[in-house]
């Protein structure tokens, strides 16, 4: 199995946080957990175990071991907040490319599993709108939010009391307390769940100057400015179109308007990478990898005799879409031969 390059992430340690198995609430970990990993799990992000010593995790025998230990989900299994079937969707999304904390957040459950670790890691978690209210962005400049995975939430006091309180989605950004990049100082940081974070984080920063495409990837990425990017096909579709300010279609989620498929051939819309999705005031909506390839543009224009506007997808969701398509044309063509050799 292939092993991902990628940072090593610290989480809060003892000294900063109180540890998580401090916690009286928090259940026994499972007996195919392992101990040490459970009881000390700002040590979990340390190099992958060699190859003669596999991680082990509660749910290693149902979906193998990933190439790097998932802290997060072992604090939360630790916590009785993750199931089995949860866990091997985190694995699966993390072998794919993403960031362990993009899979996480991808299980659509953020609420409740980042209300558990704040509840392990004894930090408030700030998961509502009206909770926050209006922050501080002028103290911090829009890539060293995305560097710090901080947001500023409150300015606080005068004088030698004044500073800052933070908001961030990673539980690795916890400790990060070190003055802004304007020397003001940090006072404390809060969790919050990533969804909230980029709500606030579009709020905070208008996208007056568009999002540079590692910004955009960051951003839907959920790991730090700089970072060697962990995405899946999908995220970085998503990136891009974030950076592009077209919009991202899953053709799988949002089919096609059958009328568009019949626009051009299944042979040429393979060879292309492109699928005629909609037509919005006239002019067709087109899915490809890339709307910024003016040259593929024009080429579909003058097929389509039409004005056509790129939206992004993956190569692999177009070819799905195609597929899907031929098989439906399939079945209804045998459907209508079956109806004619039926008729008396």
């Amino acid at each position: 199995m292939t092993t991902l390059n990628r940072p090593t992430r610290r989480y809060p340690t003892p000294d900063a946080r109180p540890a998580l198995n401090q916690a009286s609430d928090v259940p026994a970990p499972p007996d195919t957990a392992p101990p040490a990993l459970l009881e000390a799990p700002q040590d979990i992000l340390a190099a992958p175990p060699a190859p003669e010593e596999p991680l082990s995790t509660p749910f290693d025998r149902a979906t193998g071991t990933p190439d790097a230990p998932l802290p997060l989900c072992l604090t939360l299994i630790a916590q009785g907040a993750l199931s089995e079937l949860e866990y091997r969707d985190v694995a699966t999304g993390y072998q794919r490319g993403a960031s362990e904390l993009a899979a996480l957040a991808r299980l659509g459950r953020q609420p409740h599993h980042w209300a558990a670790l704040a509840q392990a890691l004894h930090v408030p978690l700030r998961h509502t709108r009206q909770e926050v209210g209006v922050l501080a962005a002028h103290l911090m400049r829009r890539a060293e939010a995305l560097q710090r995975q901080q947001l500023v939430w409150r300015e606080l006091g005068g004088g030698t009391r004044a500073g800052v309180t933070l908001l961030t989605y990673d539980p690795a950004a916890l400790p990060r307390q070190h003055p802004l990049d304007s020397g003001t100082r940090v006072l404390d940081v809060h969790l919050t769940t990533p969804l909230l974070w980029r709500e606030l984080f579009t709020l905070s920063y208008p996208p007056l100057t568009p999002l540079s495409l590692p910004e955009a990837r960051a951003l839907v990425g959920l790991f730090p400015l700089g970072d060697p990017p962990s995405v899946t096909p999908e995220a970085d579709a998503e990136a891009l179109s974030v950076s592009l300010g077209r919009p991202f279609v899953d053709p799988l989620r949002d089919p096609p308007d059958p009328q568009m498929l019949r626009l051009l051939s299944t042979a040429v819309m393979r060879d292309l990478v492109v699928l005629p999705h909609h037509l919005h005031h006239g002019r067709v909506q087109l899915l490809m990898r890339d709307p910024s390839q003016t040259e593929l543009l024009d080429r579909v224009s003058r097929l389509l005799q039409a004005p056509v506007d790129g939206l992004v997808s993956t190569e692999h969701l177009i070819h799905q879409a195609l597929l899907r398509a031929e098989l439906h044309l399939t079945i209804e063509t045998n459907d209508r031969l079956f109806d004619q050799w039926s008729e008396p």
